[in-house]
This record gives C-alpha cells, structure tokens and sequence, in this order.
C-alpha cells in the first residue's frame, strides 16, 4: 500500500470568539478573490506519511502521549497556546497574507518533538508558525493591500482576541491540489481520544 501525506493542524475552538472571527475574515475573502476556502488553524508539522486515516491518528496519538511525557500536565490540561500578532504578507501560495504567530517555547518544543517522531528533524524548512488568511499568488502590491484590508476588519486588538489555544491536533490529508484535501480527524490533547471522520468515496 502506498503512503499517504498528511499535515498537523491546530486549530482554534469550533465555537469560540477566535474561531469565529478568523473563519469569517477567511470566508468574505476567498469569496471576493475566489480563491481557496480553508478552515482557520496554524500548521505544526508536515508532512506526516501514513497508509490510511487509521493509521495515521494512531500515529498522532502516540505522538500526543510524548507531548503530555515531555511538555507536562499543563499542556495535557490546557492545549497549546497560540499567540497572534499582526497581519503581514508571505513568498508562498499557502502563505499569501497570514497572521505571524511568533514562536513560544510550548510550540517550538511541540514542533520539534514532532519533526524527531517523524524523522524530519533535519529538513532544512524552517518552522514557520502562522495563520494563513489568504491562498494565493498575488503580486506584493496586491497582498499588501489585500493585508490592509484585512487588517481594517479584524479586531484593534488582534493580540487578544485572535490568539487561542489548540485543544487538539487536528488530521487533514494534504496529498494533491487544495481542493483534495480532507480532514481526516483529531487527537485530543488532554485525553489522546481519536476522533475520526469518514469520507465517502
């Protein structure tokens, strides 16, 4: 069987302030640029190879049991904190106009347990934490403003109230163009339970 690619996501709260806020400014943009239309979170890991869904959030699993062994009760208890910065503009399709979401010890550590689990400690690609807003390939002009505007529509104080704490390692499948993608599902980080998500073939 062949091997699959997936990401790890957090994400904030379905529900909550953060959730709401950042799924909104996604949604009304993609809608005027046509372009991509994604669930609001903050990449920790990729890739991560696996034969199937299954098998993949069984690796997660595991690899959220080290993160409770080695980062401690809070983060079992808590989740990992996300602290937002300020709107700025990115080199890549994926990181087109994003939100800087400046390193913390928890989310460094998180990331470098992931990249020893899965062999990638050595890959030359910097971790980069953000929240994309926009997909895209836009001269910089055309990010710059599309970054203002943004900016202009989310809250004045975005340090507050778009920063969140992920509850859960989210599972999407990665493989292929964007419009292939699939959540697959989440590990709990407080009690390692899966929850997987069926797609129809």
């Amino acid at each position: 069987m062949s091997l699959k690619k997936y990401s790890l996501w957090l994400c904030p709260t379905t529900g909550s302030e953060p959730h709401h806020r950042l799924n909104s400014a996604i949604s009304q943009f993609s809608s005027i640029l046509g372009s991509p239309r994604f669930a609001p979170h903050l990449t920790l890991h990729s890739p991560v190879y696996a034969e199937s869904g299954v098998d993949v959030l069984e690796q997660v699993r595991d690899y959220v049991e080290q993160l409770g062994q080695k980062l401690g009760d809070n983060v079992r208890a808590n989740g990992i904190p996300i602290g937002i910065r300020d709107v700025t503009t990115g080199a890549h399709f994926y990181q087109c106009v994003l939100l800087h979401a400046p390193f913390s010890d928890i989310l460094l550590k998180a990331n470098a347990i992931a990249r020893e689990k899965w062999n990638t400690a050595k890959d030359p690609k910097p971790f980069y934490p953000h929240v994309s807003l926009i997909y895209g390939d836009f001269d910089q002009d055309k990010k710059e403003k599309l970054a203002k505007q943004i900016r202009d529509s989310l809250p004045a104080n975005i340090r507050e109230d778009l920063s969140f704490t992920a509850k859960q390692v989210r599972v999407v499948s990665t493989a292929g163009p964007f419009e292939e993608w699939r959540d697959i599902g989440s590990v709990s980080i407080a009690s390692g339970e899966i929850t997987f998500i069926k797609h129809d073939h």
